[in-house]
């Protein structure tokens, strides 16, 4: 049986939080287009938040995997019951 939800948690659980001096060529357009929709001040916070998105993203991908896989294992009547 797979735990999905300690999966879900080891995926977006970040375990140390650093950070580092990058230099970065970025097109000038593109930036000012996600700094306007986005509402943010920074180019720190804008890509900041790109990255934040582009992880979720990809964790969600990896949660769906397990769609129709019908991998629970349990009497939902006991669990319906015990409360």
């Amino acid at each position: 049986m797979i735990d999905l939800a300690f999966e879900w948690n080891a995926m977006i659980t970040i375990q140390r939080r650093e950070t580092m001096k990058t230099n970065v060529d970025l097109d000038d357009l593109l930036l000012a287009e996600a700094m306007r929709i986005s509402g943010m001040t920074t180019k720190k916070a804008v890509l900041e938040l790109a990255l934040k998105e582009y992880l979720r993203k990809n964790n969600i991908k990896k949660i769906l995997k397990y769609r129709g896989k019908n991998i629970w294992e349990g009497n939902l009547e006991e669990i319906r019951a015990a409360r």
